[in-house]
């Protein structure tokens, strides 16, 4: 869940928020793409 209210979870880009705003290490598939491990999500 993203940790702000203003992008609901059904939005259409709600992934892609997610994977540009959120810092998150990932485990690359051979076949592309990739799989995350977890996400920290930083209080200001």
């Amino acid at each position: 869940m993203l940790p702000w209210s203003d992008v609901p979870a059904a939005y259409w880009a709600y992934k892609d928020i997610a994977e540009a705003s959120l810092d998150h290490p990932v485990k690359a598939r051979k076949a592309g793409g990739e799989d995350w491990d977890a996400v920290t999500i930083k209080q200001p």
